[in-house]
């Protein structure tokens, strides 16, 4: 959508904590709202390791999961625009409840609580008492004990990594792209996950020409 500010006339005021807004208005700059995972789509699209390729799926990884979908070159809305919520796929119907409220859905299986959850249990999101610690430093302690070869962080990354390719075939059957772009703690672990992602990715898609869809980590973050 596009911010236009209310007119002092109108008596109408901005949202609190738009000043940035505020700002880029009072110089009548055009100010495009949108998801992050939309805005990194786009991204990509652009000028990202997949630059220019039409049929692309992004993926961002933080403690929950977002997509942005780019079929055709044109980003994928929806009727209403809500498209590309794919954290809420369904993919364990006897899973574990996620924070929307329903069961099983694929950000309980990939997002950065469920790596951090099965890889370091006792510091797991959630845990009464246990301080939210910064998701970066989360991501680096993670790579450190991947990079020492830790058997209980490895046996971690390859469980999430095969959620990952398992979701990603599911969208591989839905839109043929020809690149799933994963980005967040994803592209920074992608040296562990996409080994793991890429062979379950390939087993699971239906149509042989889909199998060519392939997973790279995102270069933009």
């Amino acid at each position: 959508m596009t911010y236009k500010p209310p007119s002092r006339a109108s008596g109408g005021a901005p949202p609190a904590g738009s000043a940035a807004l505020r700002g880029r208005a009072a110089l009548r700059v055009p100010v495009r709202v949108d998801n992050d995972a939309n805005l990194a789509a786009l991204a990509e699209y652009t000028s990202g390791v997949a630059a220019g390729t039409p049929y692309l799926v992004y993926l961002t990884g933080e403690v929950g999961v977002g997509g942005g979908i780019i079929l055709g070159g044109e980003l994928l809305r929806g009727a209403d625009g809500f498209s590309g919520e794919v954290g809420h796929l369904q993919v364990d119907p006897n899973g574990a409840q996620c924070g929307c409220g329903r069961i099983g859905c694929w950000e309980t299986k990939v997002g950065l609580a469920a790596l951090v959850g099965a890889a370091r249990p006792e510091q797991a999101y959630g845990l009464p008492g246990m301080p939210v610690p910064d998701p970066g430093e989360r991501v680096a302690d993670l790579a450190r004990g991947l990079a020492s070869g830790d058997r209980r962080m490895t046996t971690a990354v390859a469980q999430v990594g095969t959620w990952l390719g398992l979701g990603g075939s599911i969208l591989a059957n839905l839109f043929n792209p020809r690149v799933i772009v994963i980005g967040g703690y994803f592209a920074s672990l992608a040296q562990w996950l996409l080994p793991h992602a890429q062979d379950q990715l390939q087993r699971l898609v239906v149509a042989a020409p889909a199998a060519r869809c392939r997973s790279v980590a995102s270069t933009l973050g």
